[in-house]
């Protein structure tokens, strides 16, 4: 019975870290293309920071909808951590690659809702 339940969970997780990859892969690749769409004049800078934070929701989202369905049942909870995972790298590349924390908390705690909640809506899906 206690092996069941070990397996059960470590199947979980696996699912979790895969889930938190494929959102992580799927932020790179968007986020290169953003850049060659920038390299060649065709996006404006200003527009840089909504696509990130698009690039960003879709990503958890993504992630989320593949752990919900990996998972199974309840798929909203399974999302919860993918985003917080996702958003926890997020700040930890931030903190390691020198870029500054924003100064204003309120951006921050909109990043963190929006990944729990991207998280939390591709679970659902």
């Amino acid at each position: 019975m206690k092996t069941s339940v070990n397996k059960q969970v470590l199947a979980y997780g696996i699912n979790i870290f895969l889930s938190v990859l494929f959102s992580v892969l799927i932020t790179a690749v968007f986020i290169a293309l953003t850049a060659w769409l920038m390299l060649k004049g065709k996006v404006s800078a200003g527009a840089e920071r909504i696509i990130l934070n698009a690039i960003r929701i879709l990503s958890c989202i993504a992630g989320g909808y593949l752990c919900g369905k990996r998972n199974k049942i309840r798929g909203f909870l399974w999302g919860l951590p993918v985003g917080a995972l996702y958003c926890g790298i997020l700040l930890m590349v931030r903190k390691t690659t020198g870029s500054p924390l924003p100064l204003k908390p309120v951006s921050t705690i909109t990043s963190v809702i929006s990944c729990l909640a991207g998280g939390m809506l591709g679970g659902m899906l």
